[in-house]
């Protein structure tokens, strides 16, 4: 019978699970952000729009604030509608920077809020300025808020976009370039050559070189010929255009070049003290941008001053981001370079110089040794007190193990306690690399107690010894 109950029991709780567990799982599931469409292939010139929508997860929600970045050099937004939205008041209207690549808007609606799955916030029209692949993100200061009266954020996914970038299919010849063959790369070569072919019946060219994405030459022949050569080209984005003639002109085909031959823009590095202790570790911050191609890596190379004239060996460089703490070094003067690259290989060194000096004592006596010393002599008392205990207690064959074990685990509670309170204290007064005034107050605490506790033991061994003599 009882056996019966029990596999009943257990039905029961099964089925029970089955139940109640897709409502605690939809209880427990938080919003999301969503693009849409999420993915997909647009022209360079022209343009495409992607809606933002909020699935509240079985949730009433009434506020949204919504922030977005994307790529400026390769999309930029046309226009924020918010025309069909759910929210019906605006904190801030939709706005947005094709400069910085970001667009943000924060609204609401009263109570009881919206439970969807599918809530239109606002929909975008980005323009395609290059080819590439572009990735819309949300901004992680994205919220969605709860209709509890407490403003509870209830986000926890949030699902952007990757669209990709196209030039227009070839409409007349085919065109290449040995110089400049990938049309997503930048490159620093400012000579570019094309080349194109020529179908049966074709007798003439038009072509142009410009900054338009879907500029169409005109009617006035070229010639026959079938490259073209250019030089000097200035940083940009830059297309060339051809199209054929057989009895009457036919299609354009475009063909984008990304020229950079600039460096980087001019930085300074700052460091957070130009002098600073062998045992310190400075830490060096950096940030430069570039017009055409963009940052693509930070590299740092680091050189002894008063080496350079003696040392065969040269200091090589390697990729940092900043910020970056420095190694530890030894004394003397040092000329640290932060090298910037961008997409096209091209750089630029800014230095700074760093001072390294030597250490006093009491700068070298700092909190790491404090409290080395420190644990060191509570573990020389405990060693201590066993062994005076033992000795004094088999002298007088009198020893209680018992007694002797609780005034040992006494003191060492003790020792222990005050040791992590110590540590903490420590740790919150630290300065790197040499001791603050609160350190050297609690230096001298620590010795203070060490020799209270000393007398304390010494007390106890008197005691101790008298009872034995009483005995």
């Amino acid at each position: 019978m009882i056996k019966k109950n029990f596999i009943a029991l257990i039905i029961f709780i099964i089925l029970a699970g089955f139940i109640l567990l897709p409502k605690v799982s939809n209880a427990q599931k938080g919003a999301t952000l969503y693009m849409s469409p999420g993915s997909g292939s647009f022209f360079v010139d022209s343009t495409f729009s992607v809606s933002i929508f909020v699935n509240t997860g079985g949730q009433d929600i009434n506020a949204v604030k919504v922030g977005i970045k994307f790529p400026p050099d390769k999309l930029q937004i046309v226009s924020p509608t918010a025309g069909k939205s759910f929210i019906s008041v605006w904190v801030s209207q939709p706005e947005f920077s094709n400069i910085d690549g970001i667009m943000n808007l924060t609204g609401g609606l009263p109570s009881p809020g919206i439970n969807t799955s599918s809530g239109l916030v606002t929909t975008i029209i980005f323009r395609v300025k290059r080819p590439g692949e572009a990735n819309v993100e949300f901004i992680d200061s994205s919220k969605i808020l709860k209709n509890d009266g407490q403003g509870t954020n209830v986000l926890n996914s949030l699902i952007g976009g990757r669209y990709t970038l196209l030039v227009p299919p070839p409409e007349g010849p085919i065109v290449t370039s040995l110089t400049h063959p990938d049309k997503n790369n930048w490159y620093s070569d400012p000579n570019p050559v094309f080349s194109w072919t020529k179908d049966e019946g074709v007798d003439e060219f038009s072509y142009e070189f410009n900054r338009q994405p879907r500029s169409v030459p005109d009617n006035v022949s070229e010639g026959s010929h079938m490259i073209q050569e250019y030089s000097k080209i200035t940083d940009n984005i830059w297309y060339f255009h051809v199209r054929a003639r057989k009895t009457t002109w036919g299609g354009t085909t475009h063909f984008p070049v990304l020229i950079d031959t600039t460096p980087p823009a001019s930085f300074i590095p700052k460091l957070d003290s130009k002098t600073i202790t062998e045992i310190q570790r400075g830490n060096i911050y950096f940030v430069t941008t570039d017009n055409a191609s963009g940052i693509d890596h930070y590299e740092l190379k680091i050189e002894k001053l008063d080496d350079i004239q003696q040392s065969n060996v040269t200091p090589f460089f390697f990729e940092i981001s900043s910020p970056y703490r420095l190694p530890s070094l030894n004394v003397g003067n040092y000329k640290i370079t932060v090298r910037a690259y961008d997409k096209t290989s091209n750089w630029i060194d800014e230095s700074v110089t760093l001072k390294v000096i030597a250490v006093t004592f009491w700068q070298r006596f700092s909190v790491v040794y404090l409290m080395e010393i420190w644990a060191g002599l509570a573990l020389l008392i405990i060693i201590l007190l066993i062994v005076t205990l033992r000795i004094r207690s088999k002298r007088k064959g009198l020893y209680d193990s018992k007694k002797a074990s609780q005034e040992i685990d006494r003191v060492f509670d003790i020792l222990e306690q005050d040791l992590l309170a110590k540590l903490k204290e420590l740790e919150q007064s630290k300065t790197e690399g040499e001791l603050s005034q609160k350190e050297k107050e609690l230096h001298d605490k620590i010795i203070k107690d060490l020799r209270l506790s000393e007398k304390n033991l010494k007390r106890y061994l008197d005691n101790h010894h008298s009872e034995n003599k009483q005995e």
